[in-house]
């Protein structure tokens, strides 16, 4: 048989579901996706956690039936189908500085992708109000230092004040990818420009730049949790 590139693949909709979802839709998807997560992906399961936290806090039931399913059957691990059924995905760390949302505390706002982190290298990063539901607004500060979303890094690819952090495919020997962390001034700062992240006036809907640091509260910026005590990341000779 033949297959479709998923490029070209789409979803027709149904105008209105033949099925109920006791408890209503969202309760019955995250439920479900978190019996898959826990039956079939193994450790990674923390990572689609990290984008997706109400499927995390649900009730997924006894899932011992699908599970003995999966080791009678001889199923593969996780592991084996990332290297061998999708090698090209980029699959971020378990180990990593922070993650969560990243939050300028004087407007609470968050860094957010608008949920258009496909169509990269014309998405630049923008700010929405913090809604603490994941998804958009969940980014994880690397040990590699890179602040990335999925498979999607942020990027500056100009060297001019007030450009703008785009979403780029994540790639091991981009400099322009490289981001540090200071704890203590909460500064964001662009590596190979040397420039900070700022909000400046900008509102909710409208997007960040890079510019001069200066300390100001428009460059501070808050990342919900951390696993690196340091109080500085990714500065010269550290991760």
């Amino acid at each position: 048989s033949s297959g479709i590139n998923a490029e070209y693949g789409g979803h027709i909709f149904r105008l209105k579901n033949p099925v109920s979802f006791p408890g209503g839709t969202s309760n019955t998807v995250n439920r479900n996706n978190k019996r898959l997560a826990e039956v079939w992906m193994d450790h990674y399961k923390q990572i689609y956690y990290w984008y997706s936290p109400g499927s995390e806090t649900r009730d997924a039931g006894d899932t011992s039936g699908r599970t003995h399913l999966r080791e009678r059957l001889g199923c593969k691990s996780f592991k084996w189908y990332l290297d061998t059924v999708y090698p090209d995905l980029f699959v971020p760390s378990l180990n990593y500085n922070g993650r969560g949302a990243i939050s300028n505390p004087t407007s609470n706002l968050c860094l957010d992708s608008f949920g258009s982190a496909d169509h990269y290298h014309t998405v630049k990063a923008g700010l929405y109000y913090c809604h603490n539901q994941g998804g958009n607004q969940v980014w994880i500060f690397t040990s590699e230092c890179r602040i990335l979303q999925g498979d999607f890094c942020l990027e500056v690819t100009g060297n001019r004040s007030r450009s703008n952090p785009v979403l780029g495919a994540c790639k091991k020997k981009s400099t322009k990818q490289l981001w540090s962390y200071d704890r203590k001034s909460l500064e964001i700062k662009h590596k190979a420009t040397g420039m900070c992240l700022d909000k400046s006036t900008a509102k909710s809907n409208e997007h960040v730049f890079v510019t001069k640091c200066n300390g100001g509260p428009t460059q501070t910026w808050e990342i919900s949790m951390s696993s690196n005590d340091q109080e500085r990341w990714c500065m010269d000779g550290q991760h």
